[in-house]
């Protein structure tokens, strides 16, 4: 009998330990919902503060973010506690806009559940359709994964048939615009596009430039990125000449870099000759570039073709293109297109007659060229506008800048804090409304072409890459040697640039007003005890193109480095357009005025 008694209680003892362990398992569902109750609750109390006010701005989006990156939750329900957010009647607008952009900066949250958002918000008017690609841009620099899953999130989405059209375009928008992808990743993302017809091919170019405008690599890093991209035997001729397009239309590359990106093209081992042709048939034919700059890209192309065939061909095709573009009123110039082609034809065909050297043709074509792109100029010189002293070297003649005789040079105390002595006109001019000459950062000399093949302090190794012999980050060189100092050079000691800091403190000093002076329109600066400057608004110089701003604009070299960029130089702007001087930087290369200081 007691035997039996044991084993009922040792069955009672298992039933017992196995009802305790399935109560364990029956309660577990309930204390992990507990757990994200109280994590989700920790969103919602963050949202709560938002509605009450309690919290504002950029305190209350980082909250959020952290609050959704909290949450021990799958993709689906912190989707829904965010749409909660949104669909909630009682919820103020800035706590759903709030919302949208925590989600989007959230780190746990994916790509596709973002997306699901913000379309979201498009439909139910929380987000307008135009911000969706800005937002989706940030989403993408956001999300917590390496590029390869990046680039893999946003196809799958562009393929998605859940997708709407409007939001595929508006990712592959935000993703040509995000800072975290690659040029190449972009690239792909745009040609994937294409093929399944998402965009079309006229659209690439632009897509391109914006790509390309967006890329955080620095200027060497995206010459090597379209480089790779023209020489890739798996991008067709059609993205090729998007790319050249796109390229050619970026705000990020100068035209010595465009120029360099041709010539690389042309002297790729990878095109064909119909395909190099083409290419400088594309380059050409952009509206942006300025006629003269086209001369210089048509003899920088042509001095890279493989033969002297190919070479005659460029040009005559180049010339008959430049020809159409023309806009009304620019007759003198179709004239003289067409004597300059009549010319080059006749040497043609003196060559093919074997009446003259093929490499003697060649090099009178280019000198024609050359003399077709200075006659051009002399055409489009003329006065009027707002730009002071009119033309292409507006109030400086033939050489802007020469005869100044330093003897005779004054300053103006303007009585600032650093007693600093500011030259009454610029460096060159012979009045106070006079632009003076023009002088690339660390030259001493006014030039004609103010680009990165004639600048001073730079060289360029067999490959095209640029290298900077002088101020160059590895000298420690920051501000401009008294030989390189222009004002230094043609004035004497102790004439010199001003710094970028005395800059600085003659806009934080002076009071300024627009006016005009003997017809010219400058910017006068009152200092604290009265006395005054005027600053012509001349804007600048860039290659052969003399820049004109739509607003009157004045632009003025120091004698500082950038810290940023060793390609650039600091200078003063100021713009009609903004409310007051700024410093900015610039490519050393261009060509701005100079205002001397004296201690």
């Amino acid at each position: 009998m007691k035997r039996i008694q044991s084993i009922l209680f040792a069955i009672a003892m298992l039933l017992a330990t196995s009802a305790f362990f399935t109560s364990c398992q029956e309660d577990a569902p309930e204390i992990n919902y507990t757990m994200n109750v109280t994590v989700i609750n920790d969103f919602s109390q963050v949202v709560d503060a938002i509605n009450k006010g309690a919290l504002k701005n950029e305190e209350a989006i980082q909250q959020l973010t952290e609050a959704i990156d909290k949450m021990n939750v799958d993709q689906a329900a912190k989707l829904q506690a965010i749409l909660g957010v949104l669909n909630n009647v009682n919820n103020t607008l800035d706590t759903k806009l709030a919302a949208i952009e925590a989600a989007v900066k959230a780190q746990t949250l994916s790509l596709e559940s973002k997306l699901a958002l913000l379309e979201t918000a498009i439909n139910n008017q929380t987000l307008k359709q135009e911000e969706l690609a800005g937002n989706i841009k940030t989403a993408i620099d956001n999300l917590n994964s390496d590029l390869n899953g990046k680039l893999q999130a946003i196809n799958d989405a562009i393929n998605s048939v859940d997708v709407t059209l409007e939001s595929k375009l508006a990712l592959i928008q935000g993703a040509i615009e995000a800072q975290t992808l690659s040029f190449e990743g972009k690239f792909d993302i745009l040609t994937k596009a294409i093929n399944n017809q998402t965009i079309k091919q006229e659209e690439m170019a632009n897509k391109l430039a914006t790509a390309i405008d967006n890329l955080s690599s620095d200027l060497n890093g995206k010459l090597q990125a379209i480089n790779d991209a023209i020489n890739s035997v798996n991008v067709t001729l059609d993205t090729k000449l998007a790319l050249i397009q796109g390229a050619i239309g970026a705000q990020t590359l100068e035209l010595s870099e465009k120029l360099v990106l041709i010539r690389r093209a042309i002297r790729s081992q990878t095109l064909e000759l119909s395909e190099k042709l083409e290419l400088i048939r594309t380059a050409i034919g952009v509206q942006t570039i300025a006629l003269r700059n086209k001369f210089d890209l048509l003899i920088a192309a042509v001095k890279e073709l493989p033969d002297y065939s190919s070479k005659f061909d460029a040009v005559v095709g180049a010339l008959g293109l430049i020809k159409t573009q023309l806009e009304t009123g620019q007759g003198d110039i179709a004239t003289k297109i067409s004597e300059v082609t009549a010319e080059i034809t006749a040497l043609i065909a003196a060559v093919n007659n074997g009446n003259t050297d093929a490499a003697d043709a060649l090099a009178d074509i280019i000198q024609k060229l050359e003399e077709l792109k200075t006659a051009i100029g002399n055409i489009n010189t003329g006065g009027g506008g707002t730009n002071p002293g009119g033309g292409e070297n507006p109030g400086g003649g033939e050489n802007p800048g020469g005869g100044t005789d330093p003897s005779t040079m004054e300053y103006v105390d303007l009585g600032l804090p650093n007693g600093l002595k500011w030259a009454a006109c610029n460096l060159g001019a012979t009045k106070l409304s006079e632009s003076g000459g023009y002088y690339a950062w660390g030259e001493t000399e006014p030039k004609n072409d103010y680009s990165w093949e004639t600048y001073k302090w730079a060289t360029y190794e067999w490959d095209l890459t640029r290298i900077l012999t002088k101020y160059n980050g590895t000298d420690g060189k920051k501000i401009l040697d008294p030989e390189d100092d222009a004002a230094t050079v043609k004035l004497g000691s102790p004439w010199r640039m001003p710094t970028i800091a005395e800059m600085q403190m003659l806009i934080e000093s002076c009071s300024w007003e627009f006016i005009t002076v003997d017809g010219v329109w400058c910017y006068k600066l009152t200092g604290p005890n009265g006395n005054f400057i005027f600053l012509p608004a001349v804007n600048r110089y860039e290659g052969t193109e003399y820049i004109r701003n739509s607003t009157p604009e004045a632009n003025y070299w120091s004698s500082t480095l950038s810290t940023d960029d060793k390609d650039y130089s600091s200078y003063l702007s100021l713009r009609w357009s903004e409310n007051q001087p700024r410093v900015y930087a610039k490519s050393r290369c261009h060509g701005l005025p100079i205002r001397p200081v004296h201690p």
